[in-house]
C-alpha cells in the first residue's frame, strides 16, 4: 500500500493523520498477512487506536517494526519512538521517515 501522498500532511491536520493512521493499520495488516502466510511471526500492535501523538501509540508502532526488520534480517531500522510529535519539525521528519520505511517492507515483500 502506497503510504506516499501522506508524507507531505500538514502538521495541524488532525484528519488527515487520522486518515493517514488508518491506512496506516490497513497495509501493517497486509504486511502480518503476508508474512504470517511466509510461517513469519510476530506480536501486532492496534496502530489507528489511541490519542493522537500518544507515546504509547509510537512505542507500538517501534515494537511491530523492529519485529518485521529482525524477521526479514534487515538493519537500519531509524528509532520512531522518540520523535517528538507536538514539535512541527519532528512531525515531518517522522512522516517522512516512517513512510519510506513501510515503502521500503512492502517493496521486499511484494505489496503494492
Amino acid at each position: 500500500m502506497n503510504l506516499g501522498p501522506f508524507q507531505d500532511i500538514e502538521f495541524d491536520d488532525h484528519a488527515a493523520f487520522d486518515d493517514f493512521k488508518m491506512n496506516l493499520q490497513i497495509n501493517h495488516d497486509r504486511i502480518a498477512q503476508k508474512m504470517f502466510a511466509a510461517g513469519l511471526l510476530y506480536k501486532t500492535y492496534p496502530l489507528i487506536d489511541g490519542v493522537e501523538f500518544n507515546k504509547d501509540w509510537q512505542q507500538n508502532l517501534q515494537q511491530e517494526l523492529s519485529s518485521i526488520y529482525s524477521l526479514l534480517d534487515l538493519s537500519g531500522l531509524p528509532d520512531l519512538s522518540g520523535s517528538d510529535l507536538d514539535r512541527e519539525e519532528d512531525f515531518e521528519v517522522f512522516m517522512q521517515v516512517l513512510v519510506q520505511t513501510e515503502g521500503n517492507i512492502n517493496a521486499i515483500l511484494g505489496i503494492q
